[in-house]
């Protein structure tokens, strides 16, 4: 059996120090092999206990040469959960390689030794069905002075598991235990080794060569790399990073939902909104002409992008972001959705899921993109601006009313889907009754609504009502597919989509002003989808402390969204593996016909 030995760890800080050289490492001097393996570099400062400074590996087995030499790099330069190592830390740095062996099925979840096995575990999320998996090599637990069940919940948390974890979740785990060999050199250990084995200490040349190669890997970004990112595909491998390993970067405070501060929103944007209508309908009539139709568009304008950001808030309620009372948050977000016309509980149900499957190509819910064959044939016709102009326009002005009723752009059925009959496939039994209420609740909207008609005339609630709420309309569909379609966005099969690669699978945009005014929903998007309960208000902070562990998995678009919405159109007509792709699970969006 191989074990971890001196030459592997010199190998791995010759991998290193060539690459601050722009050169290539001496030959190893070990045996080539087939093994699981992994690489951990930790940074000691003073005589202190040693940091982790990176750690990534495969639990399948690798070529030796050739693994050592990617995972050294990798560990090194691209875990997104640390800034990658500078060339000036070298000298504080100690590496240990590990072989993983004697892998076995393990009885049941305490059926290992601490400082003796490491641990693999997997399971069905219960919350969102979807598989997660996690280990911890088998110094791991000793060190942390963890005894099993902690060093289990832990594994679980790291697996990207937010819920309740109950002794029925650890039963249902499947556990795979492992040894290893592992063999720990310090830098001064190194340097020394290659003096006398080579007759002079290693040098580096500069840092010049590692500030051009890693930016974009989870270090600073310049304004440069900035401008092109978007432009780059997302990755589309696992990430080296887990939930519970973002949500430990975001402060604590910002997943605290303030029922008082979310009110503050709700009371603000209303209040604006009245003030729009009170001035539209006290003044307007008495402008002399020309100004009283020209202050309509104006009105028109405003008023639909203040009532955007009431149906946001009420979109905050039925992720139970609103507040820590579920009854509270139904309630408000019944009122202001049905005020706009949306079946609250309906869409709220099918939000979910789009949620739980977000980049699935077999289940997401909503903007799901078509393989190439299954593109109507008139498609091609329409890539024209005339063809994208009709589109677009179609699009915004009534996909959303369509999208409600017939399932427009939403994920395929087997029989009729709509967000008004309670007994679409949409639906399970327990959720019927909460279709009738939506349903209830917009036909109470829509008679009020005649009613004033016939008081007030249908052209007045056109003006006052209609065109605002077309604007609503207008600005959802937007910024929902804004969110979810970009060239640089993967999208999944059953083969290759699981929820963290799904919901990673989405770009933040910047609408200028209106960020504001939608509450931050168009630019904090990427975080929206890994934390939907956290409210709005602390999304930004949260988004700016993720970013750096995210590193290529962030995906930010400062294209304005008018030009975005265009290029898109463009572009991003149906979805297709690469040529000659290894994995044929992975779709991106292409406009070749």
């Amino acid at each position: 059996m191989v074990s971890a030995n001196k030459e592997m760890v010199v190998y791995c800080f010759d991998t290193l120090v060539a690459h601050y050289n722009s050169d290539d490492a001496p030959p190893p001097a070990f045996d080539e092999g087939q093994h699981p393996l992994f690489v951990t570099w930790k940074k000691v400062v003073n005589g202190g206990e040693p940091r982790l400074r990176g750690c990534i590996g495969s639990l399948e087995a690798r070529g030796l040469i050739n693994g050592f030499k990617d995972y050294a790099l990798n560990s090194a330069l691209r875990d997104r959960r640390f800034p990658p190592i500078q060339a000036k830390e070298l000298p504080t740095l100690e590496c240990t390689v590990s072989i993983l062996t004697d892998y076995e099925n393990a009885n049941d979840y305490l059926d290992w030794e601490v400082g003796t096995h490491g641990i693999i575990i997997e399971f069905t999320d219960p919350d969102y069905n979807t598989r997660r998996s996690a280990t911890y090599l088998p110094e791991v637990a000793a060190h942390e002075g963890w005894t099993k069940l902690e060093a289990i919940d832990s594994l679980i948390r790291k697996a990207g598991y937010n819920g309740v974890i109950t002794e029925s979740l650890r039963k249902r785990l499947q556990l795979t235990k492992y040894q290893s060999t592992l063999f720990t050199m310090h830098y001064s250990e190194y340097v020394a080794y290659v003096k006398q084995a080579r007759g002079e200490a290693p040098s580096i040349l500069g840092a010049k060569s590692f500030n051009n190669t890693t930016m974009g890997a989870g270090g600073r970004v310049t304004k440069i790399e900035a401008q092109k990112k978007p432009l780059s595909r997302v990755p589309h491998s696992n990430p080296p990073f887990s939930v519970g390993q973002l949500k430990k970067a975001i402060p604590p405070h910002c997943f605290e939902r303030s029922l008082f501060i979310s009110f503050s929103y709700v009371v603000y944007d209303l209040l604006v909104a009245y003030l729009l209508f009170y001035i539209a309908t006290t003044y307007f009539h008495k402008l002399p002409y020309p100004f009283s139709f020209l202050a309509w568009p104006i009105y028109w304008a405003i008023q639909g992008c203040i009532l955007t950001g009431v149906w946001v808030i009420a979109h905050e309620c039925g992720h139970h972001a609103f507040s820590k009372y579920q009854l509270v948050d139904d309630m408000v977000g019944l009122t202001l959705h049905s005020c706009l016309l949306v079946p609250y509980f309906s869409w709220k149900i099918s939000h979910r899921r789009h949620h739980s499957n977000t980049g699935s190509l077999d289940r997401d819910e909503v903007f799901v993109p078509k393989p190439k064959s299954k593109v109507s044939w008139y498609n091609k016709y329409m890539n024209n601006p005339p063809g994208r102009a009709i589109s677009l326009f179609i699009t915004l002005t009534l996909g959303w009313p369509l999208y409600l009723a017939f399932n427009v752009s939403g994920r395929p059925y087997d029989r009729f889907a709509s967000h008004y009959d309670p007994y679409a496939p949409i639906y399970s039994n327990r959720e019927r009754l909460l279709i009738y209420v939506s349903d209830s609740s917009v036909f109470a909207v829509t008679y009020l609504l005649y009613h004033i008609a016939t008081l007030k005339g249908l052209g007045w609630v056109v003006c006052v009502y209609g065109v605002p709420l077309l604007i609503v309309n207008g600005f959802l569909v937007t910024i929902t597919y804004l969110q979810h379609t970009h060239a640089s966005l993967p999208h999944y099969d059953s083969s290759e989509w699981d929820w963290l690669r799904g919901a990673l699978a989405t770009v933040d945009r910047d609408y200028g002003i209106l960020n504001k005014a939608f509450h931050h929903i168009t630019d904090t998007h990427v975080a929206h989808h890994l934390f939907s309960t956290m409210p709005h208000y602390h999304a930004m902070e949260a988004t700016n402390a993720i970013k750096p562990i995210l590193g290529d998995y962030y995906q930010f678009d400062g294209t304005p969204f008018y030009k975005a919405l265009w290029r898109e159109a463009k572009e991003c007509l149906y979805v297709e593996p690469d040529d000659g792709a290894s994995k044929k699970g992975v779709y991106w969006y292409k406009n070749k016909f």
